[in-house]
C-alpha cells in the first residue's frame, strides 16, 4: 500500500500510537558515539502506518538518526528497516519519499550495507525516485546510486533500471549539489564498459562540456573531467567529444584547471590526438604547447607523462591518420587504472 494514503482506513496496515512514536525519538546515550541512540523497531513499524503524518515523522526521525551514529544503523538493520524504507519510496507523499531515499543514502555510506539494499530491490526503487521525485529527492537518489554502484554488477543494474537519462537530466538542470551528485554517479557508471554507449546516447558529453565552459559551476571541474577522461578511452566517446567541439574546452582546462582536472584533460587530449587525425589537427591549431610544457614540469606524475607524450606527438607531426571507429563494438579502454572519486561523498544528509 502507498504510504501517501490519507484516507484514514488501515486497510491491513498498522497504526502506531503517537506516544510510542514519540518515545522512540527520545535521546539515549550511545556507547559508540556519545550521540543519541534510537529504538528503531517502533519507527520501522510506523513507516507502514496508514496515517501519512506518522509515516513521515518516522522516516524523518530515521533519516536524522542515521547521519552520525553507527549504532542506529545497526539497530535499523536488525529491525528490518531496509525493506520498509524501500517500500516507502513508492509513497505519494513527497516528504515521505524525500526522507526515505535520504535515509537509504545515509545507510548506504556504511560498509557492508550495499548488498542488503541491492538484494531488497533498493537500486530499482531509488532509480524510480531519480526519475520522478522532487528536486531534493532526485539529488539524494543520485548520491545513493553513487554509493551503491561500486560493484560491476551493480553498475549494470543501475543502468538497466533506467538511471542514465535521469542522471544526465540532473547534471543539466539540477542545483550545484545535484549536478555534483549526478557527475559522481556517472563517473562510477563510466568505469563499466557496458555503460558507455548509454551514457553517450543520453547526451552526457554535451552537458559535461557545457559545464567545463561555464565559470559558474564551482567545484564541478574535477568531477566532469573524470567522466570525460573515462569516455575518451573509447572510440565512441572520442567521437562525441570531437563532434561537440570539446577540444577547445579541454585545452582551457590544461591552461587553467586544477591539478587533477589538468591530468584528466591531458589524458583525454592525448587519446584524441593518437586516434584521430581531425582531432590531432584541432589540437595543433589550439596552440597548447606552452601550457603542455608547463604541465610536463609541474603536473602530477601521470599528467607529466601524458603532457610529454602529447608534446612529442605534436612535434613529430605524426598524429593519427585514421578516422573514428564509430558504430561498431567498443574499442578497448586505455589506462585501466582511472582516478577514483570515492572520497567525494562521506557524510550523511
Amino acid at each position: 500500500m502507498d504510504g501517501g494514503d490519507q484516507s484514514g482506513r488501515s486497510m491491513g496496515r498498522t497504526v502506531t500510537p503517537r506516544r510510542a512514536l514519540a518515545r522512540t525519538q527520545s535521546p539515549k546515550p550511545s556507547r559508540t558515539t556519545g550521540g543519541p541512540g534510537v529504538d528503531m523497531e517502533p519507527l520501522v513499524l510506523a513507516l507502514g502506518d496508514s496515517d501519512v503524518e506518522r509515516a513521515r515523522e518516522a522516516a524523518s526521525a530515521i533519516r536524522s538518526s542515521l547521519k552520525n551514529n553507527p549504532d542506529n544503523k545497526a539497530r535499523l538493520l536488525a529491525a528490518g528497516g531496509i525493506d520498509a524504507l524501500i517500500r516507502l519510496l513508492k509513497s505519494r507523499d513527497t516528504s515521505c519519499v524525500d526522507h526515505a531515499v535520504t535515509a537509504l543514502l545515509n545507510l548506504s555510506l556504511s560498509d557492508g550495507v550495499e548488498p542488503m539494499v541491492t538484494a531488497a530491490g533498493g537500486i530499482e526503487g531509488i532509480v524510480g525516485v531519480l526519475n520522478s521525485g522532487s528536486n531534493v529527492a532526485r539529488e539524494n537518489a543520485a548520491a545513493a546510486l553513487f554509493t551503491l554502484s561500486g560493484p560491476p554488477d551493480n553498475k549494470l543494474r543501475v543502468k538497466d533500471a533506467g538511471a542514465v537519462p535521469g542522471l544526465v537530466t540532473l547534471l543539466r538542470t539540477g542545483s550545484l549539489r545535484g549536478k555534483k551528485d549526478a557527475a559522481l554517479a556517472l563517473f562510477n557508471l563510466s568505469l563499466e564498459d557496458s555503460c558507455i554507449g548509454e551514457i553517450i546516447d543520453a547526451g552526457a558529453v554535451r552537458v559535461l562540456l557545457g559545464l567545463l565552459r561555464s565559470d559558474a559551476e564551482a567545484g564541478m571541474e574535477d568531477k566532469v573531467m573524470a567522466v570525460v577522461a573515462n569516455l575518451c578511452k573509447f572510440s565512441e566517446g572520442r567521437h562525441a567529444v570531437h563532434k561537440e567541439g570539446g577540444i577547445h574546452a579541454l585545452v582551457g582546462v590544461i591552461e587553467s584547471g586544477s591539478a587533477r582536472a589538468k591530468e584528466d584533460a591531458a589524458v583525454s587530449l592525448h587519446l584524441l590526438a593518437v586516434h584521430n587525425a581531425a582531432s590531432y589537427q584541432v589540437i595543433v591549431e589550439e596552440g597548447c604547447s606552452p601550457a603542455l610544457a608547463k604541465l610536463a614540469q609541474s603536473g602530477t606524475t601521470r599528467a607529466k607523462a601524458k603532457a610529454k607524450a602529447l608534446m612529442d606527438l605534436l612535434r613529430s607531426g605524426s598524429g593519427s591518420a585514421g578516422g573514428f571507429k564509430y558504430g561498431g563494438s567498443f574499442s578497448q579502454p586505455f589506462d585501466k587504472a582511472p582516478p577514483t572519486l570515492s572520497g567525494e561523498l562521506s557524510h550523511g544528509r
